[in-house]
C-alpha cells in the first residue's frame, strides 16, 4: 500500500545534540537521585573526561607506590645520596626498557624478547622473592 505523505523527520524537529546531552542527564540525574547507595549511582562523563580521570588515577597511584618505596628504603638506610644514586639508576633503566620493548615491538606485538629479559633481570635480583609476571600482574 502507497503512502500519500512522506514519512521522514521533519526539518527543525529533530532535536540538537545539545538538548539530547541536557535530556541524558537529566535521567541520569533523576536515576541517580532515586538510589540508595551510591554503588548504585551511573557515571556520566565523556570519553575524554574519562580519559583525564583514568591518567589521574595512574598518576597517583604509581606516585604514592614511589612514595611507599622510597619510605622502605629509606628505613633500610638510604639517605639523600643513595636516592640520587636511584634515581639515575631508574632514569637508565626506564630509558633502556623502554627503548628495547619499543624496538621488540615493531616485530613482536606480543614482546617476548623483551618481556623474558626484564624477567630473567627481576629475577637474578630478587632471588626466591621472584614473582613471575603472571603472578605478579
Amino acid at each position: 500500500m502507497g503512502r500519500s505523505k512522506k514519512s521522514g523527520v521533519k526539518k527543525g524537529s529533530s532535536k540538537s545534540a545539545g538538548d539530547l546531552y541536557r535530556q541524558i542527564v537529566t535521567a541520569v540525574n533523576a536515576y541517580n537521585a532515586m538510589c540508595e547507595i551510591d554503588a548504585s549511582k551511573l557515571v556520566l562523563t565523556t570519553v575524554a573526561m574519562q580519559a583525564r580521570a583514568d591518567e589521574d588515577i595512574r598518576h597517583h597511584t604509581r606516585v604514592w607506590m614511589m612514595d611507599m618505596a622510597s619510605i622502605a628504603l629509606g628505613r633500610m638506610g638510604f639517605r639523600e645520596a643513595k636516592f640520587k644514586a636511584l634515581d639515575k639508576a631508574l632514569l637508565e633503566v626506564v630509558t633502556e626498557y623502554d627503548k628495547e620493548f619499543a624496538d621488540d615491538y615493531k616485530d613482536d606485538k606480543e614482546m617476548w624478547y623483551s618481556r623474558e629479559q626484564l624477567e630473567r633481570e627481576l629475577k637474578e635480583y630478587t632471588g626466591a622473592v621472584y614473582k613471575p609476571e603472571d603472578v605478579r600482574y
